[in-house]
């Protein structure tokens, strides 16, 4: 990604990505679904609420548990 000219930051829990996020300086955000200490979508909806968000995930889930689980 970055020999395409892309900068990014890489977390590997959701309170750090949570800490370090700073509203209106991202594009995009690429969420793991499976990574849940808190609700940092939810979170981050609250301070920035123009970020475009994917939810990614390396793990088999349901459609439905995904939608129940940003409702949390």
């Amino acid at each position: 990604m970055e020999l395409a000219g892309f900068e990014f930051d890489t977390y590997t829990d959701s309170a750090t990505a949570f800490s370090n996020f700073k509203p209106d300086y991202y594009d995009l955000l690429l969420i793991d679904i499976k990574m849940r200490k808190i609700n940092a979508y939810g979170n981050i909806r609250k301070i920035d609420d123009k970020v475009k968000v994917w939810f990614i995930t390396a793990h088999e889930i349901y459609h439905k548990a995904v939608i129940d689980s940003l409702e949390t």
